[in-house]
């Protein structure tokens, strides 16, 4: 129904962006990944959305990039996985991670989600599997067709965390190092991320 709002940024929270267009304000509830690559407040910003119609509220969710939106939209596909939880999912995962995972049957690793127990777990592999494994799942190819390997970046994130980073800023460097550098191996994702 909403593909996507575009106007200037006036809240840009961890978990939620208000952009006014055209004198209407639009609350979004984002992920962490989003809230990094958003402006500075005041800045124009266009974010891709899903709309949420529950009984008691019409919830606008907000995503920085196609691939993100189409994790979402795959997660709240299951019976079980609500808005929140995919959000939350998305905000503490690597996308490329969380594809991986469900595609390799990696329970435990589902299963270390929020709000996502062991049977929500099994469920989310069983329904996800296939697409993750097909190649049709979210559109996680990283920016410009790289073809870098899931765990370089992965790995990377790990380091910097281990480092001291916070998650997402680990996640935004380690991103930003792997569009320079689509071939890069861990270390030099980790060196090029420190140095940014």
């Amino acid at each position: 129904m909403i593909d996507f709002v575009e106007g200037r940024l006036v809240v840009n929270e961890p978990t939620r962006a208000v952009i006014d267009c055209h004198g209407v304000g639009y609350e979004l509830h984002i992920p962490l990944s989003t809230h990094d690559a958003l402006p500075a407040t005041g800045a124009g910003a266009r974010l891709l959305t899903v709309l949420v119609v529950r009984d008691d509220a019409h919830l606008l969710f907000g995503f920085a990039s196609p691939a993100e939106r189409s994790m979402f939209r795959l997660l709240t596909s299951v019976t079980g996985v609500g808005p929140k939880i995919a959000i939350m999912a998305i905000s503490r995962v690597a996308l490329h991670d969380l594809a991986s995972s469900i595609a390799a049957g990696d329970v435990a690793a589902v299963q270390s989600l929020p709000g996502i127990g062991r049977k929500l777990a099994a469920r989310v592999i069983a329904e996800l599997q296939e697409t993750m494994n097909s190649g049709r799942g979210a559109g996680l190819a990283l920016p410009g067709g790289a073809e870098l390997s899931r765990s370089a970046v992965g790995e990377a994130q790990a380091a910097l965390i281990g480092l001291g980073y916070a998650a997402s800023e680990a996640r935004r460097l380690v991103a930003a190092a792997a569009r320079a550098d689509p071939t890069a191996d861990v270390e030099t994702l980790i060196r090029t991320a420190i140095t940014m």
